[in-house]
């Protein structure tokens, strides 16, 4: 029977280099897929709360035929594109993205839903300002808040839609004979009121 002694040092390293590899290549597969997944993730902040969202493909949902309509009547430019929704997990806004590029594409929010009030304009779907002043110490006098901006956001008292400055400025574009500001939803005035978060 053969001696065993010169054999024992490379069959234990032979056995050695399998254990490593069983325990590190689970690891290194997960960090790759990780490095994937983040690749081609979507990152931005929340058009209504503001918070900053980390999205994954696979956290995306498609969306059925009639959602899709509902999008495209918010978002032309979404005719056509394979469209996919997240929902914010603090505070349920829904997003819709365009998953016809290397990463999604944000498109709109909430396009199922009705006008609510939130942090963002209904009408140009941008997020709002927070105004700097307290609430209500510039209602009725919008023209004389300090540092007044486009994006600082407007509740019309009509229709209670929150839209900004730089919108119902377009909209009113001297139609008015005092220079109040029109609702761009519902095209009536005056649309006075700041909106705070």
């Amino acid at each position: 029977m053969p001696a065993l002694g010169p054999l024992i040092l490379p069959i234990t390293l032979v056995f050695l280099a399998i254990g490593l590899l069983a325990v590190l290549t689970p690891r290194l597969f997960r960090a790759g897929t990780k490095r994937h997944q983040t690749q081609h993730s979507a990152e931005m902040a929340c058009s209504v709360c503001q918070q900053t969202l980390v999205i994954a493909p696979a956290d995306l949902r498609p969306i059925s035929g009639a959602e899709v309509a509902l999008v495209v009547r918010e978002c032309r430019s979404a005719e056509g594109r394979p469209l996919a929704g997240y929902a914010c997990p603090y505070c349920d806004a829904y997003h819709v993205f365009a998953l016809d590029g290397a990463r999604p594409a944000w498109l709109v929010a909430n396009p199922f839903e009705p006008q609510a009030r939130a942090n963002m304009c209904i009408e140009c779907r941008k997020p709002l300002k927070r105004p700097s002043w307290p609430r209500g110490q510039f209602d009725g006098q919008v023209d004389a808040a300090p540092g007044l901006e486009p994006k600082h956001g407007l509740e019309c008292s009509r229709c209670a839609s929150v839209c900004c400055v730089e919108c119902c400025r377009f909209v009113t574009r001297g139609k008015t004979e005092d220079g109040s500001l029109l609702c761009p939803r519902c095209f009536r005035g005056p649309v006075e009121k700041f909106h705070h978060f």
